[in-house]
């Protein structure tokens, strides 16, 4: 009787280490990114797909959706502001003067 019981054990272990070993075999797949002005961590393992931040709410598809939203018109009249220039000296400067990394 106790023979019986230690194979059936046995045979139960052999089966959970080889899911294991199949479970294994599967890619896992990470993706950050940062979309829309937030950041974005979604996660993929073999055919399920889950976003992990941020949480989605109840009622929302896993799937992002394809409709897009409409880009904000530029005002034509907005003043631009003059970009930082850097020159060859400032960088020359700055190579001399900062600790190297």
């Amino acid at each position: 009787m106790a023979g019986i019981i230690g194979r059936i054990i046995l045979w139960i272990l052999l089966g959970l280490v080889l899911l294991v070993i199949a479970l294994l075999q599967i890619p896992l797949k990470i993706r950050a990114s940062y979309e829309g002005g937030a950041a974005v961590l979604r996660v993929q393992y073999g055919p399920w797909k889950r976003q992990l931040f941020p949480a989605m709410e109840d009622g929302e598809k896993d799937q992002p959706s394809e409709k897009k939203p409409p880009k904000p018109k530029k005002n034509k009249n907005k003043k631009k502001k003059p970009k930082a220039g850097i020159n060859r000296e400032q960088i020359f400067y700055a190579l001399e003067k900062l600790p190297p990394i």
